[in-house]
């Protein structure tokens, strides 16, 4: 059987206008650089790229500069999974993007103009666009050093002017004696030491709490019982009474801490003389070596 050849200007087996179109696409070439791209008819055109992105024989993707304008890229993100050495340079003048997730670092020709920095000064945000460095604290990272209102701190933390802390503890001495001595409890209630205090110099209502702190040495069976009582006008009154307590502690040999809990107080501005107040059970002996009341601000 013979079949009639076809070529491009008779027909044969083919038409002349499909051999045509069999031979151009067994034939065509790609231009270096160019891609194929579907025309919307499913067929594949040649098509030069515009020269913002080039692709090289090897498959290497390059955007050219100053191509990714914000008419060509809207709200984009670039996933960075490692850091990027070099600069990121943002140019000076431009709207910019609203928000700056993560770290960005001029390369010194002015690029952040609201960013205002001075060597060792602490920053902080004048405004929610602008971060500037203060002239009051600064900070010296070879010392470590802290300085407010002082531009070359001479301590780790140096101020220049009144310094108010709040909630602080205020520790009031009642008794100390020397290591080779102390106040020995009998057994009937005794006074062991004093002191005078205001209360509105901790708090100006008077609305305080108080813990009870005495180091003791005992030996044999004695059990200590430790009370805090003040006096401002007529009798004694019991702040801290031997049952509320946090416990004794064995420091090292004979020698005993007692705690007791933070108890709260309200006392006003009056004056109060403030006492140590004692007294052992029988069957051993029991001297006092130090007792400390520690006040502060009430807490609820």
């Amino acid at each position: 059987l013979s079949l009639g050849l076809a070529s491009g200007t008779s027909n044969g087996a083919l038409l002349s206008s499909d051999w045509n179109s069999f031979n151009n696409k067994l034939n065509r070439t790609l231009l270096s650089g160019n891609v194929w791209v579907g025309d919307g008819t499913n067929l594949a055109v040649e098509r030069t790229l515009s020269g913002d992105v080039s692709i090289s024989n090897a498959g290497v993707v390059t955007i050219a500069d100053n191509a990714i304008t914000s008419t060509k890229l809207l709200n984009g993100a670039v996933e960075l999974s490692t850091k990027v050495s070099g600069i990121l340079p943002v140019a000076n003048g431009g709207t910019g993007g609203n928000f700056f997730e993560g770290i960005l670092k001029g390369n010194g020709t002015g690029s952040f103009s609201g960013i205002k920095g001075v060597p060792n000064r602490i920053t902080f945000w004048v405004d929610s666009n602008t971060v500037e460095a203060t002239s009051s604290l600064t900070y010296q990272s070879a010392t470590g050093r802290l300085g407010i209102q002082r531009t070359n701190p001479q301590y780790n933390l140096d101020v220049q002017g009144d310094i108010a802390a709040r909630n602080q503890i205020s520790s009031i001495t009642l008794i100390s004696y020397p290591s080779n001595g102390g106040f020995n409890l009998q057994n009937f209630g005794q006074d062991v030491g004093t002191a005078a205090f205001l209360p509105n110099l901790i708090n100006a209502s008077g609305n305080l709490e108080a813990k009870l702190v005495v180091y003791y040495e005992t030996n044999g069976t004695a059990f200590n019982n430790f009370q805090l009582q003040g006096a401002s006008v007529g009798n004694p009154v019991v702040f801290i009474n031997e049952n509320e307590t946090e416990g004794f502690s064995n420091i090292r040999n004979n020698l005993w801490v007692y705690e007791s809990i933070w108890k709260p107080l309200t006392m006003g501005n009056f004056r109060y003389e403030m006492s140590l107040h004692a007294w052992r059970s029988p069957g051993g002996t029991t001297a006092v070596k130090n007792a400390y009341l520690l006040v502060r601000p009430r807490q609820n």
